[in-house]
């Protein structure tokens, strides 16, 4: 399993991830717009994504299996160099969850921050969410407050967990 930098070249083989684990996303993050889930929608979004890379305002990796199949996403965005820090956000394609790739690509993410120029890194997790939550706390995330109704999920607010890691304390 390793992380790798988007690319335009992942355009069909991101297609086909998003739309094999669009249920299974939505089930649990709002909905991307309908225009997304076509190769040209997939493709505008990596090349908005690759000009905020070169902007340094988001970091936008693939986790990938030993047979280079996408099996996630991982990225640090709302970098804020001034601060250096940024938020975490993942998401693991539903037939490689219970795996423990969410906290491989956890771990080698933090391992590219001080590179890019974060030393504070925040990440949010539902409060029904106890995978992702031990996935943060198995990295050395700490919990830091609860906000409620952080966001609304098929018309259920849910509240979650703010976690924050330090890594100039590691």
């Amino acid at each position: 399993m390793q992380i790798t930098l988007l690319r335009e070249s992942d355009t069909q083989a991101l297609l086909e991830f998003e739309l094999e684990n669009r249920a299974w996303f939505e089930s649990h993050i709002n909905p991307r717009e309908n225009s997304f889930y076509s190769y040209e929608g997939v493709r505008s979004h990596i090349l908005e994504f690759l000009g905020g890379y070169r902007t340094r305002e988001i970091l936008p990796m693939l986790i990938k299996n030993d047979q280079n199949e996408i099996v996630g996403r991982i990225n640090f965005h709302q970098v804020d160099k001034l601060r250096q820090t940024a938020h975490l956000g993942y998401r693991i394609g539903e037939r490689f969850t219970r795996q423990g790739i969410a906290s491989l690509a956890v771990g080698q993410i933090l391992q590219k921050a001080r590179q890019f120029g974060v030393h504070t890194v925040i990440a949010m997790a539902a409060i029904d969410n106890l995978g992702s939550q031990k996935v943060l706390g198995n990295n050395g995330f700490e919990k830091v407050r609860v906000i409620k109704n952080f966001a609304v999920v098929r018309r259920r607010s849910i509240d979650c967990i703010e976690f924050q890691i330090d890594l100039d304390s590691e």
